[in-house]
């Protein structure tokens, strides 16, 4: 076997090895996000209804609330890899909190290699919304922007979006949530840099925040919470 070959071989080995480690990570990481929508209906049994709820995905999933809100009962109900049809399957386990106040963000992951048009992600996010809208008080929380020049592990997000269609849905989700009377909160303008980006001292990959990016978002969801 020639130089070539060897080197040949070795290239689709690993190619063949990186394939099939994405997709048993992947489906390791659908039983575990599945798990955890079990893990709520459990934990629902035990928690206080009519208090305040995070809903979302990763970007929720990840926010340290309780952290930042000692003082205020907070349950979180986002979860790692959620797009907006994942939720739109787990609303029971929202509705059986009967929260008094419910925060959502979602939709990113519903870009995770594929585009969407900006108007039909606004509608999927706003079905979420009519499907809960006996809680009395829901906010909306603006997109996060992106910072894809610093994205890390890009062959496992495989993210469509960019800050561009981003800014557009958060346009058309203010405009849409404005009509029908849901409080906007953008958080999208404390986390920019001069071109546009995510803050690099913000984010630990380019899409999920750091403790110091989620202090921003602290800043802006204060006076919905203790309101």
């Amino acid at each position: 076997m020639s130089a070539l070959e060897i080197v040949m071989v070795s290239v689709v080995s690993v190619l063949v090895f990186s394939i099939a480690l994405y997709f048993i990570i992947l489906k390791l990481f659908k039983k575990l996000t599945s798990d955890k929508a079990n893990d709520f209906k459990i934990l629902n049994q035990h928690a206080r209804t009519e208090k305040i709820v995070f809903l979302g995905d990763s970007l929720t999933d990840f926010f340290p609330v309780n952290d930042f809100f000692p003082d205020v009962e907070i349950y979180n109900r986002g979860i790692a890899g959620d797009n907006t049809s994942d939720v739109m399957r787990r609303l029971d386990g929202i509705t059986e909190l009967k929260p008094q106040k419910l925060f959502l963000l979602i939709g990113i992951n519903d870009f995770h290699r594929r585009k969407i048009r900006p108007e039909e992600m606004v509608e999927r996010i706003m079905k979420i919304v009519e499907a809960l809208s006996d809680i009395p008080n829901i906010y909306i929380i603006s997109w996060y922007p992106l910072n894809k020049t610093f994205l890390r592990f890009t062959w496992v997000f495989r993210n469509k979006a960019n800050n561009a269609i981003i800014r557009k849905v958060n346009r058309l989700l203010e405009e849409k949530a404005n009509a029908l009377g849901y409080p906007f909160i953008n958080v999208y303008d404390e986390l920019i840099d001069e071109n546009d980006n995510l803050k690099r001292e913000y984010t630990l990959d380019g899409i999920h925040l750091s403790t110091k990016g989620y202090e921003q978002v602290v800043r802006k969801l204060k006076p919905y919470i203790y309101d």
